[in-house]
């Protein structure tokens, strides 16, 4: 099954995101074979701006993508 998760920054968590960005992206390495789409949303007024990531992914089911969602570095650090 495939699920879409977007992940809306909160306000004032570029610092900390771009520390975690490593923890991040190892993360979702692990996950490369289930990805179908993945990357930053960037604010359309400033494109230097990250306000957010998406991941479309293909699992199982909603079990495991709730376990993807709650275990991703990001929003597990409460970024979004």
């Amino acid at each position: 099954m495939q699920y879409f998760a977007w992940g809306i920054n909160k306000p004032n968590v570029k610092d900390q995101r771009t520390a975690l960005l490593k923890s991040h992206w190892k993360f979702i390495a692990t996950y490369e074979e289930y990805l179908i789409a993945r990357g930053p949303v960037i604010d359309s007024n400033d494109l230097s701006v990250v306000v957010g990531s998406i991941h479309i992914i293909d699992l199982p089911g909603f079990a495991e993508a709730k376990e993807f969602v709650n275990n991703e570095p990001f929003a597990k650090a409460g970024i979004f």
